[in-house]
């Protein structure tokens, strides 16, 4: 066992495939919403803005997804691609 957590020690990022922004986040979800039928209507659209634009005290990244290559790579798991566990999320809801 030791051996194993030697050749696998580090630090790893584990989440679902594909990229977002915040924005493009919550549009898909308001739209799988409407098309499950837990909204009642669309709702107006989501104007997004540069990060740059919504100032706040800690320094943000210019591109923050992670890479999830080393976990896929060492462990053989891949999670989905991040609408279809949206899709799954709102099913069970």
């Amino acid at each position: 066992a030791a051996a194993w957590w030697k050749q696998h020690r580090g630090l790893y990022h584990l989440s679902t495939t594909g990229h977002t922004s915040w924005c493009g986040f919550t549009e898909e979800i308001l739209r799988q919403a409407f098309a499950q039928g837990l909204l009642a209507a669309p709702l107006p659209v989501v104007h997004g803005i540069p990060a740059t634009d919504y100032p706040t005290p800690a320094v943000r990244p210019m591109n923050s997804c992670l890479n999830t290559h080393l976990f896929a790579e060492h462990f053989g798991l891949a999670l989905p691609d991040w609408k279809t566990a949206l899709s799954t999320c709102l099913s069970e809801a």
